[in-house]
């Protein structure tokens, strides 16, 4: 599917990005030292990028990057042993691999094919190879049947490394001048690369031994999403020398689609694709995002706005990372400039990939495929991302309710790419895994760790984030508002976000405005409640309301109520000098039932003997004893902790010294 839609791209037109005319070389030689190939740069020089050869031929069965080592094993001359000119091993993106074209190199400067060549015109520089041979054999691992180099057969200059095109010497002639690899076969004389000292005839006529990599019209375009040779690619054993002989029905089935334009082209919109890496499920480390052009959208418009969001993104990573190296503020704000232009009304499809391993044996797999997503509504989807830190709140709380705050599973990024996966389908959001974790995110994490840390503010926080998206969902479900208007719509998002604007689209459902209030929730007990607890209660009413089921609502507000003023009881009991526990060195979760009742009991008990005239009314009496049976239900317990541990403000963090 993703070779079909580049296969379009490309033949309608809509690909007009070109690489440079010119690319800036260096001309790097190989030093023979002890136990190691030492390659230094020696110039650099712009060149005519159509006088380098390039040829990125996929490879997936190693059959070409493998023919340099079986050359030199095979101690052929040069013309009587395939050598191919190229690989994805050596080319890739658009310039060679210095890894790949430096051993290339180095095989071919100490084969006897190359050396024989070499003395037909050049003896003296040829017997000087010969007398480092031992020192190469040395850089053969032992173990090998097949002379292949050991894992540290080479170093670098640090500027070579840093070169865009390393052009290879394979030795240096008598006359001071170089024979370079990998020069285009039809390269003609040029001033820059003979100002760098390259023998340009004889580095064309090394070019003229090697054959084309590619002989058949059909042929792989891109290993990592098609199979090669075995059993994965034919599961019936049977394999082909060439592919332009199989019917058109069993080359679909083996690779999937047959292309109709040039593959280099392919090779060169895959290797150089639109996105950014997100850490989704399964593989967080090796997922990315994928933008191909729709309708009339050329290529270099959806770049200029895919490289403004993976910019974007990038500085959101870089957060994250201070993050986890506790060097800044989770509440930091991450400054982003606007764009210098709004994205345009168009649309792309949008494909979420994965590189399942590394090495000859990686493969990449479609997860996802979005089309027609706007993109005025990708990038304020970013900007919320960005703005409200979604994916790092939702990590974190699965975190803790999974694992129990232990390690980077997989599993803590399901709920993370179901969101994400929703959103760019335009679906509505729901944050019903949230609430089904709430208990276990709670119970991982001990009492003092609640009183201490703003664990329970967490979750409505998370809710929050989850509304916020939900609202920038529906809003572009209908039409997207006036980018003039941006700011009025944000702060929109601001009251959603912290439950003082009531959404259409809730995320357990559709929400209702007629919130209850008081004394419709909780009954004649909210009367008796000092203004304090009042407004207190009010705020959760607003928090529960947009944060929790509507169906589990009155009893978790109970809950919420029973909490309060147990936490309140502490208090004042705590101010009067008396020592009180408000879970008794118990876990909230454990408080239930007649256990809740003899907590109440006892401190109420102790206030009596105070001889005071305490704030706490006795008309609470009948509500604190109709709890205990509903206390035994996982709501009623939620409600009861957030009552408890819930922080807000100095008032609170000082109120309790709870310990387990």
């Amino acid at each position: 599917m993703l070779l079909k839609r580049i296969d379009e791209t490309l033949t309608q037109g809509l690909y007009d990005v070109t690489l440079p005319a010119e690319v800036e070389v260096g001309l790097i030689e190989p030093v023979m030292e002890e136990k190691v190939v030492y390659w230094k740069l020696v110039a650099k020089k712009f060149i005519p990028r159509a006088f380098l050869h390039y040829n990125d031929a996929a490879d997936g069965g190693n059959k070409l990057n493998g023919c340099w080592m079986n050359f030199y094993a095979s101690s052929a001359n040069l013309g009587e042993f395939p050598l191919y000119n190229g690989t994805s091993r050596y080319f890739k993106g658009g310039t060679p691999n210095l890894g790949g074209v430096i051993k290339s190199a180095v095989y071919l400067r100490y084969s006897k094919g190359f050396l024989d060549w070499l003395s037909s015109f050049d003896l003296p520089a040829a017997e000087q190879l010969r007398k480092e041979i031992p020192a190469f054999d040395a850089l053969i691992d032992k173990r090998s049947k097949k002379k292949k180099l050991s894992e540290k057969w080479f170093k670098c200059d640090k500027s070579a490394t840093q070169i865009e095109w390393p052009l290879a010497a394979v030795c240096r002639l008598s006359n001071g001048k170089y024979l370079v690899h990998w020069l285009d076969k039809n390269c003609p004389d040029d001033k820059n690369l003979e100002k760098i000292q390259i023998d340009i005839p004889h580095s064309v006529e090394l070019m003229s031994f090697l054959e084309e990599a590619e002989k058949t019209t059909r042929v792989v375009i891109h290993e990592e999403f098609q199979m090669s040779k075995g059993g994965g690619r034919n599961p019936f054993g049977k394999e082909y020398t060439t592919l332009d002989k199989i019917r058109d029905s069993e080359f679909m089935r083996l690779l999937g689609y047959i292309p109709t334009s040039n593959p280099v082209e392919m090779r060169q919109v895959l290797d150089t694709r639109l996105g950014y890496p997100i850490k989704v499920a399964p593989f967080p480390e090796s997922s990315r995002l994928m933008f191909l052009p729709e309708g009339n959208l050329l290529y270099s418009d959806l770049k200029n706005f895919a490289d403004d969001q993976a910019e974007r993104w990038a500085i959101y990573e870089a957060w994250k990372k201070r993050q986890k190296k506790k060097s800044s503020d989770e509440n930091e704000e991450i400054f982003i400039e606007r764009p210098a232009i709004l994205p345009i009304a168009a649309e792309c499809t949008v494909y979420l990939i994965n590189r399942d391993s590394v090495g000859k044996k990686a493969k990449q797999a479609i997860l996802c495929i979005f089309p027609a997503v706007s993109l005025p509504y990708l990038a304020r989807l970013n900007d919320e991302f960005v703005a409200s830190k979604i994916d790092f709140a939702i990590i974190n709380y699965m975190r803790s309710a999974l694992v129990g705050g232990q390690g980077d599973s997989p599993c803590i990024y399901q709920y993370w790419t179901k969101i994400l996966t929703s959103a760019l389908q335009y679906c509505e959001i729901s944050a019903w895994d949230v609430y089904y974790r709430f208990s276990s995110y709670l119970r991982s994490y001990s009492c003092k760790e609640l009183a201490s840390k703003p664990v329970v503010n967490k979750y409505f926080e998370l809710i929050g984030k989850l509304l916020r998206l939900q609202q920038v969902i529906t809003v572009s479900q209908q039409e997207l508002e006036d980018p003039l208007r941006e700011n009025e719509f944000k702060a929109k998002l601001e009251l959603i976000g912290t439950f003082n604007l009531i959404p259409v689209k809730g995320v357990f459902g559709t929400m209702d405005k007629a919130m209850p209030v008081g004394k419709e929730i909780v009954g004649e007990a909210y009367e008796w409640l000092n203004d304090r607890l009042k407004a207190r209660f009010d705020d959760f009413t607003r928090m529960v309301w947009g944060g929790m089921p509507t169906s589990e609502f009155r009893i978790t507000m109970r809950g919420v109520l029973t909490g309060m003023l147990l936490c309140d009881l502490a208090r004042q009991l705590n101010k009067s000098g008396r020592s009180f526990l408000v879970t008794q060195g118990r876990h909230s979760s454990q408080l239930r039932g007649r256990d809740l009742i003899q907590v109440f009991a006892l401190g109420m008990d102790l206030l009596t003997n105070l001889g005071e005239n305490p704030w706490f009314s006795w008309r609470l009496t009948p509500f604190i004893l109709s709890i205990e049976q509903e206390s035994n239900q996982e709501s009623f317990n939620i409600g009861f902790t957030c009552g408890v541990f819930y922080q807000n403000g100095k008032e609170f963090n000082n109120s309790q010294e709870v310990k387990k």
